[in-house]
């Protein structure tokens, strides 16, 4: 038995526990975790895992980054701030909490265990949803919230709280569209490919009773090859035949469909959620979408409330949960008086304060101190010493944008901290529909905030103000560094 709290590995078994509750994984899965583990810390190449998970068989190397996502969403954990499985081009993936053979007692295991801090309300709606879709009402709701602000802790949480109630089954799709076209119904696909894995007889047999014009695709879509075309369905006849599959499938075991990155969605995806919502068929599942924006459509709030379909809205911590945050992790009245200092910095996003601490622990900052925990710097020093991560994990966000998005941040930042939409449009020399367009899908995101009508000078003079100032001073110097390049 393999422990890195708070879960362990049975390595006999295959078999994952949290508590008292085993974690559902697909037996590649686990046989991925189980090579991961055996290698900590050290690095797992690309092709170390491909001859370990699947022996004598030729398969496409993206089938590992399905199973990495499986994988994370099983341990709650972040790809952007790993707390178990990390990834470097050119190197793999490398297993980065501790392990030990022996059981952690209950103090360290409280220091290494995740902390889920004011979503108890959410986590609530969620469990409600799910009793619903048990009594046969499907349900579909969208979580949102700006990156790094714990949407897949909340859906990984719940999902860890759904599986020890019985028997349940799990699927996670992914839209990864954001630069490229995606394929239609990419997330759907996504998600059929890890049942079918999973529990391959039942799916091919659903699929050939109630969804055959889904079959092309799920053979062939997702394995690396190239799309199978639909020859005489339409996308509402695919909408229609999944509607179907749905309910069939989950006649006698409900099912949880988790589908990431809805900003990203294909628009066939898009229709589809919609028709879910407003002609649901009889059925045991709850749909759980996520994104920094509900559906790349204008309006996309509005219509999805029409169709019936919740959403979840994530707000950033206040000052009052960064304390719950850090008693929970260092003990009461520890380093609560970090709390005023990371709630500025950061916005109270979760992913920067973790990373802002964890950076104050590696440098010797923040140390342990008899029982507890103490802070050995001064706010001026802590101030300077935060800058460096937060820095690096601005900059990480704004690889997330796109080139017309940052061009607009860019503009915008030469503007100073607060800026409004004519403002940026005639500076960019801009359409300025097109630029409130892509301001309010950035204010979505979490990269700028519309000031409180008392700031707008007028009614169509609507102002933004940048969500991290330090973001604004790195788009600042990319800006004129790149005016002078063009100006050389």
């Amino acid at each position: 038995m393999k422990y890195f709290p708070p879960f362990r590995f049975d390595e006999q078994e295959l078999a994952l526990w949290q508590g008292g509750a085993r974690v559902r994984l697909t037996h590649k899965t686990a046989t991925l975790l189980s090579c991961l583990l055996d290698e900590a810390p050290r690095w797992l190449s690309k092709d170390a895992i491909l001859s370990q998970v699947w022996p004598g068989t030729h398969v496409h190397p993206d089938n590992i980054k399905v199973l990495v996502r499986e994988l994370r969403v099983a341990l709650a954990d972040d790809a952007h701030r790993a707390t178990f499985i990390r990834s470097e081009r050119g190197k793999g993936y490398r297993f980065v909490a501790p392990v030990s053979r022996a059981g952690c007692d209950s103090e360290n295991e409280a220091d290494s265990s995740p902390i889920f801090v004011n979503r108890v309300t959410e986590l609530a709606t969620l469990t409600d949803l799910f009793g619903a879709a048990l009594a046969g009402q499907p349900r579909l709701v969208v979580v949102r919230g700006e990156r790094g602000i714990g949407k897949s802790a909340l859906c990984g949480t719940f999902l860890r709280t759904a599986g020890a109630a019985g028997p349940v089954r799990f699927a996670v799709g992914h839209c990864t569209g954001r630069r490229t076209a995606a394929e239609p119904f990419e997330p759907f696909l996504d998600a059929l490919q890890q049942l079918g894995r999973e529990h391959p007889g039942l799916i091919q047999d659903q699929l050939t009773r109630h969804a055959p014009a889904w079959r092309p695709q799920f053979a062939e879509g997702r394995d690396g090859g190239a799309p199978a075309e639909r020859k005489d369905t339409d996308d509402i006849g695919m909408i229609n035949q999944l509607s179907t599959l749905l309910m069939h499938l989950t006649s006698r075991i409900p099912l949880v469909l988790v589908l990431e990155n809805l900003q990203w969605a294909d628009p066939s995806t898009c229709a589809a959620l919609l028709m879910l919502g407003t002609r649901p068929q009889p059925g045991r599942f709850l749909l759980i979408g996520t994104g920094t924006s509900v559906m790349p459509a204008p309006g996309a709030g509005t219509v999805l409330a029409a169709a019936g379909i919740r959403t979840i809205a994530l707000p950033p911590l206040s000052e009052t949960h960064v304390t719950h945050y850090l008693d929970a992790r260092f003990g009461s009245g520890c380093l609560s008086s970090l709390a005023p200092a990371l709630r500025q910095l950061t916005g109270g996003n979760p992913s920067l304060i973790v990373d802002c601490v964890d950076h104050l622990i590696d440098n010797g900052l923040v140390r342990r101190f008899g029982d507890g925990w103490e802070v050995v710097a001064t706010l001026e020093q802590l101030d300077a010493a935060l800058l460096p991560p937060l820095i690096r994990a601005l900059e990480r966000r704004l690889e997330a944008v796109d080139d017309q998005d940052l061009a607009v941040l860019e503009t915008a930042a030469l503007l100073g901290t607060d800026f409004s939409v004519d403002g940026v449009a005639a500076a960019a020399n801009d359409d300025r529909r097109s630029v409130s367009r892509r301001l309010k899908d950035l204010a979505s995101q979490g990269y700028v905030t519309p000031l409180p009508a008392g700031h707008n000078r007028a009614a169509d003079a609507t102002r933004y103000r940048f969500r991290f100032p330090r973001q604004s001073e790195i788009l600042r110097q990319r800006a004129l560094v790149l005016k002078q390049t063009r100006a050389v």
